[in-house]
């Protein structure tokens, strides 16, 4: 059985939960109107770099979105050997949390590895959310997810990588979750 990788969590039973963070946001500073402002030093080179030292075939970005006629929306795009090969966004009318936008992504991100993976693939999913990366980390995941996670016979990590940094796994996301047109309440 693939090793499963999710959350800081060890336990000995056959699914091993550990998560694996990319960075956390490395910033440099440059003065600003009103002090100094963080600046994201990561870039697309760094993250293809990571990508290739995990040996990923399949990469999956996902992302939420809140907007303003108060949509809930996400997306998410899947990258197989280099070329996109599925994509999807989604929305409800009501607003909500940002966060909650964050976690259905990732919830279609790991029905999508279900359904479309093998014991032969490495899966990396990619996340610009620190909200759901604090949850995974504390091993706080939503119960209707361990059946799922648990059906995933792929290798599969869970990385952070930061948001509105021009990384465009994260953009192709973030384009499809405000593209997404809402198909009835939260």
């Amino acid at each position: 059985m693939a090793t499963k990788t999710f959350c800081i969590t060890s336990h000995s039973d056959s699914i091993r939960l550990a998560f694996i963070r990319f960075h956390y946001i490395k910033t440099v500073t440059e003065p600003g109107e009103n002090g100094t402002k963080a600046l994201s030093c990561i870039n697309n080179h760094e993250v293809s770099q990571y990508l290739e030292s995990k040996e990923a075939n399949i990469i999956i970005a996902t992302d939420g979105s809140i907007r303003d006629t108060c949509i809930s929306a996400w997306g998410g795009a899947v990258w197989q050997n280099n070329r996109k090969t599925f994509e999807w966004c989604a929305g409800k009318q009501r607003r909500t949390s940002s966060f909650r936008a964050e976690s259905e992504a990732y919830e279609d991100a790991l029905i999508w590895t279900r359904n479309n993976t093998t014991e032969e693939d490495r899966v990396v999913v990619l996340t610009d959310s620190l909200g759901l990366v604090a949850r995974l980390k504390r091993g706080l995941v939503r119960e209707h997810w361990v059946k799922t996670i648990c059906d995933i016979k792929a290798d599969y990590h869970t990385t952070y990588i930061p948001g509105n940094a021009g990384i465009w796994y994260n953009e192709t996301a973030d384009q499809l979750a405000g593209a997404a047109e809402p198909i009835g309440p939260m």
